[in-house]
């Protein structure tokens, strides 16, 4: 969720516990995400997580380049259908791309 202050991770805190019961925190560390399933020793799967990401053009909006994204790449799904999922605006998308003083209606060049 990459949060930087104080008040963000007692904001995200209240948000979290309005939906869940229980809450796993930890350390954000910068890098490459891969998750294992181990069982009885075992490891069973690995996963390399990588973010969603749309490339600014000059001319659409972030809006319209997640749009795009989801619409014409054919990875992308819903559940574990696909290797991918679509790219959801949500909170923590909207938080994201607020932190780089942009918005859904932002045209980047890149």
């Amino acid at each position: 969720m990459h949060i930087l202050t104080m008040d963000e991770l007692q904001e995200k805190l209240s948000t979290a516990f309005e939906t869940y019961d229980n809450l796993l925190i930890q350390e954000e560390i910068v890098g490459d995400e891969i998750r294992f399933l181990v069982v009885k020793g075992q490891v069973l799967v690995a996963i390399h997580r990588i973010p969603a990401t749309v490339t600014g053009d000059g001319q659409q909006s972030i809006q319209q380049l997640i749009d795009q994204e989801n619409a014409e790449n054919e990875h992308r799904g819903t559940g574990y259908q696909k290797p991918l999922s679509f790219i959801e605006v949500d909170d923590e998308l909207l938080s994201y791309i607020d932190k780089q003083k942009l918005d859904l209606d932002s045209t980047p060049r890149d």
